[in-house]
């Protein structure tokens, strides 16, 4: 089943891309997982924003598909990680890890040659990323090829943010839910009492 984007995801569902990440090559699953954050990141700013349909007459009417698709302002990963860090999703740590991944996706999209997560341009932008934890400390922690190591580091990280951006998009629907059945509550008790007078 093809995905749609932005749209919300179970626990489960993110634990078996994560195994099928493990299972594809370096780049094309390097490619993948940072797809997967950047699609949970569009995910989170859209839970921010009012409900917009996903499609219609753009001369018309706001659509999903004319902020975050083609030309449109939320269509690259840059501007998606420039407006979560300026609605308070990401903390600046953070933004710096986006970018991050972000610069390590299209060092692999973009490759002439084959990449690998063993590359020198790669382990250095690695080496950035800390806000939950290192990769010298996973090394020390993981039992098994240096290789493979650093490969699971980025999907780990991957894989944490999905999670961490999934958890701050469904928190904040709730939220907006709650408020939503405290005003139409409020809305019937005052229609009701007005009712009774």
């Amino acid at each position: 089943m093809r995905r749609t984007k932005h749209q919300p995801m179970a626990h489960d569902e993110a634990q078996r891309l994560f195994a099928l990440w493990m299972k594809k090559g370096e780049d094309e699953g390097a490619i993948v997982a940072a797809t997967l954050v950047e699609d949970r990141l569009g995910f989170a700013i859209k839970a921010h924003f009012v409900e917009l349909p996903t499609r219609g007459d753009v001369a018309k009417i706001l659509t999903e598909t004319a902020l975050f698709d083609g030309y449109g302002p939320l269509a690259s990963f840059v501007a998606k990680i420039d407006v979560a860090s300026a609605l308070g999703i990401l903390t600046p740590e953070r933004r710096r890890d986006f970018h991050v991944i972000r610069s390590i996706r299209n060092d692999f999209a973009h490759a002439l040659e084959p990449l690998t997560f063993s590359n020198d341009d790669v382990l250095r932008k690695l080496n950035r990323l800390s806000t939950y934890g290192t990769l010298s400390e996973f090394k020390q922690e993981f039992k098994g090829s240096p290789g493979t190591a650093t490969k699971r580091f980025f999907f780990r990280y991957c894989s944490y943010y999905g999670g961490y951006l999934t958890g701050h998009a469904d928190a904040f629907m709730a939220a907006r839910d709650i408020d939503r059945k405290m005003r139409s509550t409020a809305s019937s008790a005052k229609s009701s009492s007005g009712e009774k007078r």
